[in-house]
């Protein structure tokens, strides 16, 4: 059997017959100390961020799509684009989809909804007044939600 041992000063990674060993690396004249190590899987850290009240029970109904737009918005690399006619206030289109767009705050990242249809200058009033609807919900109460997987859930 063998051991796994990396050095603590270059990074090499090595084995050797004895667990626990104390050896040094001298790998390329590096005078690091070798450390046993186990392989072990690290799990993935999980996303969690704000969302409005009145936001949930619609971004909870999400898919794996949805979830994976939260996990932008919560993990704050999601740059989006402004809202039109809104401050701090960008969207992002899910999935790809610019028919579905979620909705955030682009200085806390808190999400404020979703917005059913594509998003510009010249939409149509319906779409208009459903982005008015959820942009009024900047600055109310929130709930943490997390995403874990592809499944969105409270925190």
């Amino acid at each position: 059997m063998v051991y796994k041992y990396v050095c603590n000063k270059c990074g090499t990674k090595t084995t050797k017959k004895l667990p626990y060993g104390d050896y040094d690396c001298g790998e390329g004249g590096c005078d690091g100390h070798l450390a046993y190590y186990v392989d072990m899987p690290m799990p993935e850290p999980l996303a969690q961020g704000l969302v409005v009240n009145d936001a949930v029970g619609e971004v909870l109904a999400g898919n794996s799509i949805l979830a994976g737009a939260l996990r932008m918005v919560f993990n704050k690399t999601a740059k989006g684009r402004s809202a039109p006619g809104s401050t701090n206030v960008n969207h992002i289109h899910v999935g790809g989809n610019a028919q579905l767009n979620l909705l955030f705050d682009s200085v806390s990242y808190t999400v404020l909804g979703l917005v059913n249809g594509h998003m510009e200058k010249g939409m149509s009033q319906k779409i208009a007044n459903e982005a008015s609807r959820v942009m009024q919900r900047f600055g109310t109460g929130t709930t943490t939600l997390v995403i874990e997987g592809d499944s969105i859930r409270r925190g």
